[in-house]
């Protein structure tokens, strides 16, 4: 047997031996949930955008390894920053006040690797499990480094244990050996300050399964430690990626304030095709008095519309140029979204294919308005070449907040049958459930939510939501701990929403009718844009009476900010006031957008302390079933959510801390895309707008 020291000062000296360098090597999920060996962190990330989870039959509590329960999850959010979580326990649904459970804890896991370090000499990060955590069981803070040798990698790290049932696990130097003779394997030998363990890891092959997935299998083959040595234990795991990977354009920003960027502030290669385009257009045979077009605009007319298409309207106007003997035309399109489910860009994209493709097109200069509840909020410019060009698609695509229509624009087809009065249905789950609590480790209420809407007039909709109740676990059923939480057979809300625009980045959206299933509400949210999108400001007040008690109603006054970066593809917002339940203080909310599925990190203040994490995803097809009678699909974002108290020797449940009391429909989410209808959105995602 190799004793502690030994092993330690072999594994130094090997770091030392100078050997040809290789970065192919895969990393995996350690039992304890972040990215390592067997139980020892390595100083390597979860890739950008994967989400990892898996399960495990090992828990290290009161100084050794039993066989019991492990689920631990990590998402890499950033390309340098891996987050996740931990669901330990021994007895599944047992009361730990009356029959005991002797541990049962969700817990949250942070690893941060150095950026600007070259690869090729070495890793760095450092993290901590079981962050910031009420009762603690699994807290420990580390650093580890990492240098790969052709197909193996050295770890050597230091940690330290800050709970009282974890020490000696990670507790001072701890050291690692991984062996990579193939892609699908891994061997792994490694020290962590109280045993010594040796395992493999197993992998499927890349692109074997669907969607990007690889699984894994994990085995602890031999240990040797203190106590019960020779104990064996597994894991079965899944690596899954959110989205395609950000992809960073080094497009060219104006530096002034104005909301809409012109051609001019392109690359020198886009003023080039710039001008090409408008030699091309004064010579162009169809604007020789502008009749051979009609046919052509009444084709893409027909085909906007039976693509499910709603409000469209085509028309052109001339644009102003030096030369008075050649006028030119731009063609307009306005159009409201209903089809298009997953993102309003793939509506936008869908028109610009669609004009591209047809080789008739006789216009290169084409704006595009889209609409949503026939309000204007969005501006899409661009400009085309001519079929002739060797490259046939948009030269870059710009948008604006300012959706002005030029008055000497001539409407020649028009959509007179606006969907008005057309019930649309939103289904989803809507759940309550209670995680590693005290009394089970998943307690449930789970319901079938119908949300009906209807479009009256321009920025009106009527809204009704009824959820249906399917099952619920038995802490759930009345007299037992979570009753009050159930989801319920009811109409949970109903009422009328009316949307104003006061300017072009100025909305107020008035609710008026029921919500929560028991309050009579009236909700008003103000929001502000900035010139491109990058700031927002939100006003949400609510006044809310009780429908049952007498003299029974609260009040919400809330302010929010939000920053979006859109190198990186995030939303930060903080919000503060009176939340829901009347408790005050704040909540910062980081979301991580992937494609069209989002996580989102959270940690608010108010009459307790909670951080969590939250993934959003399309629970919908692309495309919504519609119907002339009425329209069936599913919820664009759905959301499912975490959390743990920090900062307390309690972790008492709560499934309404700072609870933001939005209207029905929010202005971010009918409006603008689930927030992601900016021109700053647009810029960095020009790839949405370019697929085939």
């Amino acid at each position: 047997m190799l004793s502690h020291k030994k092993l330690n000062l072999s594994l130094f000296i090997c770091l030392c031996v100078n050997l040809t360098i290789s970065h192919g090597m895969e990393s995996g999920q350690s039992f304890q949930g972040l990215t390592g060996l067997i139980n020892v962190p390595n100083a390597e990330i979860a890739h950008h955008g994967e989400v990892q989870i898996h399960y495990s039959d090992q828990i290290f509590h009161q100084r050794e390894y039993s066989h019991n329960n492990n689920l631990v999850t990590s998402i890499g959010i950033l390309p340098n920053l891996e987050v996740g979580g931990r669901i330990a326990w021994f007895k599944t649904q047992s009361n730990c006040y009356s029959d005991g459970c002797r541990l049962r804890d969700l817990s949250a896991n942070i690893k941060y690797q150095l950026p600007f370090i070259p690869k090729d000499w070495l890793s760095i990060a450092f993290g901590q499990h079981d962050l910031g955590g009420a009762a603690s069981h699994f807290e420990t803070r580390f650093v580890s480094t990492s240098k790969i040798f052709n197909n193996i990698r050295l770890t050597l790290g230091w940690g330290q244990s800050l709970s009282s049932g974890n020490k000696e696990r990670l507790e001072g130097i701890f050291s690692g050996l991984e062996y990579q003779p193939a892609p699908w394997i891994n061997l792994m030998l490694e020290d962590d300050g109280q045993s010594r363990s040796v395992g493999t890891r197993l992998s499927t092959p890349s692109h074997y399964l669907p969607l990007g997935a690889r699984a894994n299998v994990q085995f602890v083959l031999q240990r040797q430690g203190p106590i019960n040595e020779n104990k064996r234990f597994f894991s079965i795991g899944l690596r899954l990626p959110l989205g395609k990977k950000h992809i960073q354009h080094d497009y060219k920003y104006n530096n002034n304030n104005s909301p809409y960027e012109t051609p001019s502030t392109s690359t020198e290669l886009d003023k080039k095709k710039h001008v090409q385009i408008k030699s091309e257009l004064k010579s162009h045979p169809a604007l020789q008095g502008h009749t051979k077009h009609t046919e052509y605009l009444y084709k893409l007319f027909k085909t906007l519309k039976n693509a499910g298409l709603e409000g469209v309207k085509i028309g052109t106007h001339p644009i102003t140029t030096n030369n008075l003997n050649n006028q030119e035309i731009a063609l307009i399109i306005s159009l409201e979204n209903t089809t298009f489910d997953h993102n309003d860009l793939d509506a936008i994209n869908f028109v610009i294919q669609k004009i591209k493709s047809n080789a008739e097109r006789p216009f290169t200069d084409i704006s595009i308005v889209l609409k949503n509840e026939n309000l204007a909020v969005q501006k899409f410019h661009f400009l085309l070449p001519e079929q002739s060009l060797k490259n046939s698609g948009p030269t870059r695509i710009y948008s604006s907040y300012d959706t002005t229509i030029s008055p000497r624009t001539s409407w020649l087809y028009s959509d007179k049958t606006l969907s008005r009065y057309k019930p649309r249905i939103t289904l989803s789950p809507a759940l309550s459930n209670g995680i590693a609590t005290e009394f089970g480790v998943f307690d449930y209420s789970l319901a079938l939510e119908a949300n009906t809407t209807i479009s009256l007039w321009k920025g009106a909709r009527i809204n009704m939501a009824y959820t249906q109740a399917l099952s619920q676990s038995d802490d759930f059923l009345k007299g037992k701990v979570f009753y009050d939480a159930r989801q319920l057979s009811a109409f949970k809300n109903y009422g009328i929403q009316q949307a104003f625009k006061l300017n072009e980045r100025f909305y107020n959206n008035l609710f008026l009718g029921l919500s929560h299933y028991d309050y009579y509400t009236v909700n008003n949210e103000s929001t502000y844009l900035t010139a491109l999108g990058k700031h927002k400001f939100t006003l949400n007040t609510g006044h809310y009476k009780s429908k049952y008690e007498t003299n029974v109603s609260k009040h919400s006054l809330l302010a929010s900010y939000r920053y979006y970066l859109p190198e990186q593809a995030i939303s930060t917002t903080l919000t503060a006031g009176k939340f829901w339940d009347e408790d005050q203080g704040f909540r910062l909310d980081f979301k991580f957008w992937f494609e069209d599925k989002a996580v989102t990190l959270f940690y608010k203040n108010t009459d307790n302390q909670f951080i969590g994490m939250g993934l959003s995803i399309p629970l919908t097809p692309e495309k919504a079933f519609d119907k002339p009678w009425g329209q069936l699909k599913g919820k664009k974002q759905w959301q499912y959510a975490l959390q743990t108290q920090i900062a307390n020797t309690t972790n008492n449940v709560s499934f309404k801390s700072a609870g933001i009391p939005k209207p029905t429909d929010s202005i971010e989410n009918i409006y603008f895309n689930h927030d992601r209808l900016s021109p700053l959105y647009t810029r960095h995602n020009q790839h949405r707008l370019r697929r085939e």
